[in-house]
């Protein structure tokens, strides 16, 4: 009755998205209030829209300067600010000085201006932060947020889930290479950019040379291992706007965008000279090595077409003594 007295008196009360501002939320007003949220977040597949919907969701609920999910291991957040230029850097700056290293609270979180809510997965060890530098949170205010962040908790779960499986469908397991289904979709995409701005275009086919000896005296084990060697070292060879891919087996595929025959054959000396340098020897004294075909599209060929020319080349530095590149 005090409440509503001084409520009616003209005071300023909070407000709260669901009930009146006189009255305690009842059991139905928090049901209303959660399920405004669980609507937000129910098709929500992806980590940003997911801090954005809460971010949105929350804005009406209690005001706050930053809400934000942030990974100390592996550096990777997403902030939703009230503010912009140096005090969303500043309040960003914060958010990751308090996490580095913990998903716990620290002091920040004990002076009352920092909600931390620890979201740990087999995929991710990160928090979820809400953060306001004045006032510090009332207790109702922190009441709304735990409900909310318990919501979001679940979602997140199943975003990052969703992520995994995702970047599950489009990587190589063993090696960590984008897969064929990535390569397929990159190579239609140089394609068109080749044809439309007249640019050279060009692929290679990789294959290791002695690999099934290692296989068969080393055992598969071993040719695992030597496989993710080959594929760390080709990788530190090639260019950032390279796409190098796993087509199966000791089988590799290389597209070189706004390359030229040439270009791409001084990139193939290269990698050759790489995979030497692993200095992988079977019991028989045959040593690891790689041949390479390299072909640069002509802008009519189909796709087909330009891998089989690669692979014909292929075969031919095989044919003609194998570690060495045919264009």
């Amino acid at each position: 009755m005090l409440e509503e007295r001084r409520y009616m008196a003209g005071a300023t009360a909070p407000r709260y998205e669901g009930f009146p501002p006189w009255e305690l939320p009842t059991h139905a007003a928090w049901l209303a209030l959660e399920n405004r949220l669980h609507k937000r977040l129910a098709t929500v597949v992806d980590l940003n829209d997911a801090i954005d919907g809460f971010a949105v969701w929350l804005s009406r609920q209690v005001p706050y300067d930053l809400v934000g999910f942030y990974e100390p291991s592996t550096g990777r957040g997403h902030f939703f600010c009230s503010s912009h230029g140096p005090a969303k850097h500043d309040a960003i700056a914060t958010v990751k000085g308090l996490l580095q290293g913990s998903t716990e609270p620290g002091p920040v979180a004990m002076e009352g201006r920092c909600v931390v809510h620890p979201v740990r997965t087999p995929q991710s060890r990160g928090a979820v932060v809400v953060l306001r530098h004045h006032p510090p949170f009332t207790a109702r205010e922190r009441e709304i947020m735990e409900r909310g962040l318990e919501i979001l908790e679940q979602t997140l779960e199943r975003v990052l889930y969703y992520e995994l499986l995702y970047q599950q469908s489009r990587e190589d397991s063993l090696t960590g290479l984008p897969n064929r289904r990535v390569f397929q979709e990159a190579v239609e995409r140089a394609m068109a950019d080749a044809r439309r701005y007249q640019r050279p275009l060009s692929l290679a086919i990789l294959d290791l040379d002695n690999f099934k000896e290692v296989n068969d005296t080393m055992g598969h084990d071993r040719g695992d291992e030597v496989l993710k060697e080959v594929a760390s070292a080709v990788s530190s060879t090639i260019r950032a706007t390279d796409l190098l891919a796993r087509l199966g087996g000791d089988e590799f595929v290389l597209l070189m965008p706004n390359t030229t025959l040439a270009q791409a054959s001084q990139l193939a000396k290269r990698i050759i000279q790489g995979v030497r340098r692993l200095n992988i020897t079977t019991p028989t004294g045959r040593r690891l090595g790689i041949s390479i075909g390299i072909s640069q599209w002509d802008g009519r060929s189909s796709l087909d077409q330009w891998l089989k020319e690669a692979d014909s080349l292929l075969y031919q530095a095989k044919n003609e003594g194998r570690n060495r590149f045919k264009s």
